[in-house]
């Protein structure tokens, strides 16, 4: 999610919000109105840009929800599966040694998960911002 929100604040948008472009009701170019066609084009910026952000922000809050879910989802199988250990025949029960593998292996996967996303947090922040 940081990494998200981090793409947001500067600029790295994916690359379906790159061609995200809104139809022009009217040929701008054809107003022979300097001003007035300016300020059009300018209009027409400005609601590309906001439809860019609302379209990011529903993108995160999408991300986030999904978060939420394999969170979730994790903490009932860890629990399940403690349960299993606790009260599940002799013959299916993991040993200690197994269970505490398990989580040592979780626990180096989630730091190494999280070293990798400050990794990238700390590239868009120094990454150029303009694009070609």
């Amino acid at each position: 999610m940081a990494i998200l929100k981090q793409r947001l604040v500067y600029n790295h948008l994916p690359k379906s919000f790159e061609s995200l472009q809104i139809p022009e009701p009217i040929s701008l170019h054809t107003i022979v109105d300097r001003n007035i066609r300016q300020r059009l084009t300018e209009r027409c910026e400005k609601i590309l840009q906001r439809t860019k952000s609302d379209m990011m922000a529903v993108y995160i809050a999408t991300q986030e929800g999904k978060m939420n879910e394999y969170r979730m989802k994790f903490e009932t199988d860890m629990t399940e599966m403690k349960q299993d250990q606790r009260r599940g025949p002799t013959h299916k029960k993991l040993t200690q040694t197994m269970v505490d593998i398990l989580e040592r292996r979780f626990r180096n996967n989630n730091e190494r998960l999280i070293s990798l996303y400050k990794l990238k947090m700390r590239f868009f922040g120094k990454a150029p911002t303009v694009k070609n």
